[in-house]
């Protein structure tokens, strides 16, 4: 079966000597605004254009949904975090339910979530892609019904920044916007922010062909949890990734480019599960001026942008 996957949708296929195309960056740290029950994780980059220079996104992944008091107490404390931070924007990374039998809470779920942010994209996780007998038009319609537009190998524009969403990978559905809409690449038009949102780093190491990636600024992500086992001096015991735990969680630079791909740990886990040492984790994107900006360094060398 994966062999025919392979055969007739080349993006499912492997490509491990891309692995080496990203470098691990060092953007990350636990913001004031974290608290028991989520933990802000702040990354600081510079602005691609002056118009969006102070923009905040606040990202949010596999939020697994349950209505459980950890749940109801882990929304209530987005809801104080997006009070004292104001972002600009809210992303959601897919997975956004646990399970068929709760597509019933998420109206409520997303009315909440809608007001974080005066505008909300939102992107499918295998979650709902996977459950083939829920079509797309459900979940657009669920998702425009509450004032967030989701995004399945589409773009939409908000002010200065431009939201590329792509299906998630296990469909063997992704696409680049542009290969599916040509003019939403206008010569002569104002110089935006391109922001890339895909469910799985896997989708974006998938379509890492070429100068594909070329005009992007940053790509957001979720799926592995962070691994969200962790044993000391080992790490994590698993990861969803066919490259392992290459891209578990954090920032990643892509080589002779700008793109910056940021992986969050997600802030749920599947009924049943627990997390060991990998704390629920929301993502807070800050661009900042250029003169203002300050480089924290790669891990490894002293590449300088």
């Amino acid at each position: 079966m994966r062999h025919l996957l392979e055969q007739y949708f080349p993006v499912m296929r492997q490509y491990p000597s891309r692995i080496g195309n990203w470098v691990k960056y060092r953007l990350f740290h636990t913001s004031r605004h974290s608290c028991r029950e989520l933990k802000v994780v702040s990354c600081v980059v510079r602005a691609p254009v002056p118009d969006v220079a102070g923009l905040k996104i606040l990202f949010l992944s596999d939020l697994h949904w349950h209505e459980s008091g950890r749940n109801l107490r882990m929304l209530e404390a987005l809801e104080r975090i997006a009070a004292e931070t104001s972002p600009d924007y809210l992303v959601l990374g897919g997975d956004i339910v646990e399970d068929a039998d709760r597509i019933g809470e998420l109206p409520a779920v997303l009315t909440r979530l809608s007001r974080l942010a005066p505008t909300a994209v939102a992107v499918p996780g295998n979650w709902e892609t996977g459950k083939r007998w829920l079509k797309p038009e459900f979940w657009d319609k669920l998702y425009a019904d509450h004032g967030i537009t989701l995004l399945r190998n589409k773009a939409f524009r908000a002010g200065a920044i431009r939201f590329h969403g792509i299906d998630d990978i296990s469909s063997g559905d992704c696409e680049l916007p542009e290969k599916r809409d040509p003019a939403l690449v206008k010569p002569g038009s104002a110089p935006i922010a391109e922001v890339l949102v895909a469910h799985s780093p896997d989708t974006i190491i998938a379509l890492d062909s070429g100068l594909d990636l070329q005009s992007y600024d940053v790509a957001l992500c979720g799926h592995c949890h962070g691994g969200q086992v962790r044993l000391p001096f080992f790490g994590a015991l698993y990861c969803p990734s066919r490259y392992g735990r290459h891209f578990l969680r954090g920032a990643f630079k892509r080589r002779n480019s700008h793109l910056k791909m940021l992986v969050s740990a997600g802030a749920g886990e599947r009924r049943g599960s627990f997390r060991l040492n990998c704390p629920r984790e929301v993502l807070l994107l800050t661009f900042r001026p250029a003169h203002h900006y300050r480089f924290r360094g790669l891990r490894t060398g002293s590449h300088r942008e």
